[in-house]
């Protein structure tokens, strides 16, 4: 009888360590969502992203970065509010700043048949729908979605607002964006 009660009072203790170090783990772990800074550039403005468990990501970085890709994009005027955005700069001042930020980053040029196609969009906020019911959800204007893909397979996307209204801080989020792109590595693709 004593051996017993010594079981289970040893098995009940285990238990309880192995509970409480589930609870410490639980409380000092970094959560991660999809509002996670992961870059630094991503604290200036809100940006989502979604990192696709793939192994494919490593290829559309290799392609992006030897020039073999291709560019996919179209703007989104405002509806219900006057479109004043597009006044300023154009899908082709989108798609030149695109280019040029990939430019930035592409080492060498080779022509490989696999591309990686970047797709993206820019959508201007539109500050009269009646969906936007906060404050909040008015200051901003507007966000750029980038979808990168391999195979059909998107293996990346990226959310992230601009906040000038004539876009003068586009620029800057695209940098963002291929800086975010390029710096996922094995540590953070499972995401």
């Amino acid at each position: 009888m004593r051996y017993i009660k010594i079981f289970i009072w040893s098995a009940l203790a285990i238990f309880v360590i192995f509970v409480a170090k589930d609870i410490y783990k639980t409380i000092t772990t970094k959560k991660t969502s999809a509002t996670t800074k992961r870059v630094a550039c991503q604290v200036k403005s809100t940006t989502f992203e979604k990192i696709h468990d793939t192994n494919d990501i490593k290829i559309a970085q290799e392609l992006l970065i030897s020039g073999n890709f291709i560019i996919q994009s179209e703007i989104q005027k405002s509806v219900h509010a006057t479109s004043k955005l597009f006044d300023y700069i154009s899908k082709d001042d989108i798609d030149d700043i695109v280019q040029t930020q990939i430019q930035k980053i592409s080492k060498s040029k080779t022509d490989k048949a696999d591309k990686v196609l970047v797709s993206y969009y820019t959508r201007e906020n539109d500050t009269k729908d009646p969906g936007k019911k906060t404050k909040k959800s008015k200051l901003y204007a507007g966000y750029i979605v980038f979808e990168f893909k391999f195979h059909d397979k998107t293996v990346y996307k990226i959310q992230t607002d601009f906040n000038d209204k004539q876009g003068k801080d586009i620029e800057d989020r695209i940098s963002c964006v291929m800086a975010s792109f390029i710096s996922i590595d094995d540590k953070n693709s499972s995401k």
